[in-house]
């Protein structure tokens, strides 16, 4: 299931089941500030090609049904001379064997509910330098010995002695 709105994208990845619909994974994200602009087909489109994307792993070579609250959508597996984004996103559908079908939005609450999450600030991209402290060859060295199970490799590769407990040799 996919849903957009103007802020966001919401997918629900499902298996119809003996007791039912069955939620396996859920993803969601915000639109970045250029497809914010796009028109409300265009968002549509668009949960559906990053929902297959990322969720592959578990689409690539099944039979898939798309379920969408949009009902123009329909069109999109037949429509013919798509032109930029659409004929680039249609070239990235064409891989997986998708049906798109259209469900109410009253029965399409959870994809419309993780499309509404509030967008929330990106995180710090940090340097792995900032997360992981420099550390020198001297301390690297220093903890190596304080490690019991290092010690005595260090202590065999040095001085050729093995550990008194033969578990430890």
């Amino acid at each position: 299931m996919t849903d957009a709105c103007d802020t966001g994208l919401g997918i629900v990845l499902a298996q119809q089941g003996a007791e039912g619909e069955r939620a396996i994974a859920y993803a969601s994200r915000t639109l970045k500030p250029n497809e914010r602009n796009y028109a409300v087909i265009e968002k549509e489109v668009l949960a559906i090609v990053w929902g297959v994307k990322y969720f592959r792993h578990y689409l690539y070579e099944r039979k898939v049904t798309i379920i969408t609250d949009h009902n123009p959508l329909k069109w999109l597996m037949n429509i013919k001379d798509p032109a930029g984004r659409l004929a680039r996103w249609s070239l990235t559908l064409q891989e997986y064997d998708l049906q798109i079908e259209h469900r109410a939005g009253r029965k399409h609450q959870n994809a419309d509910a993780l499309s509404r999450i509030p967008p929330i600030a990106p995180l710090k991209d940090n340097k792995i330098e900032d997360v992981i402290p420099k550390l020198s060859i001297d301390r690297l060295c220093e903890m190596q010995r304080k490690d019991s199970n290092l010690f005595a490799i260090i202590n065999y590769l040095e001085k050729g002695e093995l550990p008194d407990q033969s578990s430890k040799a």
